[in-house]
């Protein structure tokens, strides 16, 4: 019994449906980590299913965004990487402000320095060579 026939895409196909490179596509073929077979037009194809299992493309019907990498390393993890994103985003966002407003202190300050050097300046009266001795 035939199998059925499984949809392909051509290389730069494929590469158009990822956002990858086309040089991408054919260096994970070249590496075995993307199944790809020989078409009858002698071009290079790879399997909708291999890019869906691959994680490259999302499955029919599945919302746009992050695609789940199932059964790769760590593809559980990118919604705990999306919340310890946001909190340190939201982090990043407090110490913004504390600077800002460490800085404006700090230009504040230094104006009030400059102020008082010059009130300082203006009571300090200068001496001539010969009253310097007495």
């Amino acid at each position: 019994m035939d199998e059925p026939r499984q949809k392909t895409l051509t290389v730069p196909q494929a590469a158009a449906a990822t956002g990858l490179s086309e040089k991408a596509i054919r260096r994970r073929i070249e590496r075995d980590s993307l199944p790809s077979v020989l078409g009858h037009d002698r071009r290079r194809r790879v399997p909708v299913l291999a890019l869906r299992e691959a994680g490259l493309i999302a499955p029919p019907g599945a919302p746009m965004g992050l695609v789940p990498r199932a059964g790769h390393p760590g593809g559980e993890a990118i919604p705990e990487l999306l919340e310890r994103l946001e909190r340190l985003a939201a982090e990043n966002g407090r110490l913004r402000a504390l600077t800002d407003g460490h800085e404006r202190r700090e230009r504040e300050l230094v104006e009030q320095l400059h102020v008082a050097r010059a009130r300082i300046a203006e009571t300090e009266t200068p001496r001539r060579w010969w009253q310097r001795g007495t």
